[in-house]
């Protein structure tokens, strides 16, 4: 047996008879354009919210309000932005994405990096442009952890290894870097009439690496403050031009 849908009934003003939807409106043809008015707007209104309700329903983001502190309604008001941004299919901003990991690599090391370029600058450029290559040959002949290693190697390996998700412009920096390190190293003991040259391509190539990193550190900075990662000077291709002095190369490793 079907069920019959109830009738949508109204009482005409100053009648005791019941009267259908559609009777009343020929009765009543003001009140009917005022229905047909919040019909439009209602339909209107499902015809933008319908749509979002897959993304929410499909995305499988819902809204993490356990990290609010007590008392305190700012947690709340963020994590549902940030479910409803990803929701849309909006990107965050990269700080947003930066686990703890990466965020205590990038403030241990990146007065490392500065301290490097530095370096690079101030001592091992003059060396090679001097044939200095006992200085030069120092980098890497150290009992232990070599020069190289301690001073290059290891601020940016340790800011790149395993987070290159969350740092997709420096992926293989490391391994770009020590393959640098150690063709310099190889050209230091050569007898090769291009020596110099080598060693100074070399030197360009380490030198951009870094710079790479130290770009990467400073765009964070600028998106997050907050973070208190110092500004970093890259290396500019004129080496003149660089606008750190040897003083403060000095003051740096005082600090060290």
């Amino acid at each position: 047996l079907k069920r019959s849908r109830p009738t949508v009934a109204f009482r005409a003003p100053g009648s005791a008879s019941r009267m259908s939807l559609f009777a009343h409106c020929q009765a009543s043809p003001r009140r009917a354009r005022g229905l047909l008015s919040l019909a439009v707007l209602a339909l209107g209104l499902a015809g933008v919210l319908v749509p979002l309700v897959p993304a929410f329903l499909g995305s499988g983001v819902r809204p993490q309000l356990a990290d609010s502190a007590p008392g305190s309604s700012e947690a709340p008001r963020r994590s549902l932005l940030l479910a409803g941004i990803a929701a849309a299919g909006g990107s965050l901003p990269a700080h947003a994405e930066l686990s703890p990991p990466v965020e205590r690599a990038l403030k241990r090391y990146a007065p490392e990096l500065q301290r490097a370029a530095d370096e690079l600058v101030f001592d091992i450029r003059p060396w090679i442009e001097k044939s200095e290559w006992q200085k030069v040959s120092s980098l890497f002949t150290q009992k232990g952890s070599s020069k190289a290693n301690t001073d290059f190697f290891t601020p940016v390996n340790a800011i790149v290894d395993g987070n290159e998700e969350e740092l997709p412009s420096l992926k293989d920096a490391d391994v770009d870097l020590d393959a640098q390190l150690r063709y310099l190293n190889s050209q230091v003991g050569s007898g090769s009439d291009n020596k110099q040259a080598n060693s100074i391509k070399a030197w360009e190539n380490i030198a951009s690496v870094l710079n790479r990193v130290m770009l990467t550190s400073n765009k964070i900075r600028s998106e997050d403050p907050s973070l208190g990662l110092p500004e970093l000077v890259p290396i500019p291709k004129d080496v003149e031009a660089y606008p750190r002095s040897a003083d403060d190369y000095a003051a740096s490793m005082g600090r060290r």
